[in-house]
Formats: structure tokens, C-alpha cells, sequence
């Protein structure tokens, strides 16, 4: 079976969990609730920072377990979900055969939305703070290695707020950037600057 063009979907009638996901090349599926592995994170009220939450999560499940199929499925967001593509070929490089993420917390966040001029981005650009905790890289050995928690980081996620039954509401992804490395000028690096002053 091959997947279908990327985007945003909703299961056909009668569709499980897992022809979903097959029908888009992603074999096996995702642990049913994997967009929620934050939801106990003290966060922002605002519906886009939790769904911009919520897929952060679906990356970092991806990254962590090296699927590239569902990296490049387009569910979550454009496929190759900005950069992901080239963290799984270094863990990869590296020997890893998985590793561990923790997001300890979502620090500050602000919210822009999309100019029309800019519309192929989405609708909203959430920009977020957040504290990650010790990264640990497991290796096909059973042996791993911790690397400590670094200062906090900056990223803003452009897109547009979908809701299927399946996966509940997330914030699909067009584009995401580092902060110091947003554009000048840019609705990213607007949205960049209110995180700056939050």
C-alpha cells in the first residue's frame, strides 16, 4: 500500500487507527494518545500554544523512535516536519538506536497571527519558550548516555489549527524555526520578538 499525498486527514468511515496511519506509510501506528505526552506540562490557556504543544509532542515521539515514516506521513504537519529529517540521520550516525526527550516546560509563549500576504503559512505562528530537561541517547547495546539539560530555547511553529477525530486538535505545521534564527522581517520573527517581551 502506498501513502497518500501529504496534509491534514481525517480517517475514512469505519477506518481504524491503524489503516489510517498505513494508508499513510506510517507502519505501525503511533501509541493511541501519543500527541498528549505533555499534557501534564503547566501551560498557557491559549488553544494554539496547547495544540502547537501537542504536535511538539508528535515530533519528539518521532525523533525519539527515529521514524522517518512518520516524520515524512504529513499529518502532523509539511513532511520532513522542518529539520527532523536530519536529527534522525545524526542519531543514526551516531548509533542510536532511539532516545529520550524530556520537555520540562513551556516557559513563555506568544502568539501572531498570519498576515494575508503570508497565508500559505497558516493562520496562526506560535512562539514558545521552553525548558528541556537531560537528553539520553540509547544505543543498540542496551548502553546509553546522558547529556544535561541546556538553557532554554526558542522555536516558532507556523500553521493552522486542525481537529480530527482521530488525533483530537494540533496545530499542523508549515514551518518552525529557531528564534535567533528567524528571517528579519518575517511574521516568525514578529512572533519572535512577543515571546521576547512576554
Amino acid at each position: 500500500m502506498t501513502a497518500t499525498p501529504s496534509g491534514p486527514a481525517t480517517p475514512v468511515a469505519g477506518e481504524t487507527s491503524a489503516t489510517f496511519w498505513a494508508r499513510r506509510g506510517v507502519r505501525p501506528p503511533p501509541p493511541a494518545g501519543f500527541l498528549d505526552a505533555y499534557a501534564g506540562l503547566k501551560q498557557p490557556a491559549s488553544p494554539y500554544v496547547r495544540a502547537a504543544v501537542r504536535e511538539l509532542a508528535g515530533e519528539t515521539y518521532a525523533t525519539d523512535h527515529l521514524r522517518l515514516d512518520l516524520v515524512d506521513a504529513g499529518v502532523l504537519g509539511t513532511p520532513g516536519l522542518s529539520g527532523d529529517q536530519a536529527s534522525i540521520a545524526q542519531a543514526q550516525a551516531a548509533g542510536l538506536s532511539s532516545t529520550t526527550t524530556t520537555l520540562r516546560s513551556v516557559l513563555a509563549s506568544a502568539v501572531v497571527t498570519v498576515p494575508s500576504q503570508d497565508s500559505a503559512l497558516g493562520t496562526y505562528v506560535v512562539a514558545l519558550r521552553l525548558q528541556y530537561g537531560p537528553f539520553v541517547g540509547h544505543y543498540a547495546d542496551g548502553t546509553s548516555r546522558t547529556l544535561p539539560a541546556t538553557g532554554p530555547t526558542s522555536v516558532a511553529l507556523a500553521g493552522r489549527l486542525v481537529t480530527t477525530p482521530l488525533l483530537g486538535t494540533f496545530l499542523y505545521v508549515t514551518s518552525e524555526v529557531d528564534c535567533p534564527s528567524a528571517a528579519k522581517g518575517s511574521v516568525s520573527a514578529t512572533a519572535c520578538s512577543a515571546l521576547a517581551k512576554s
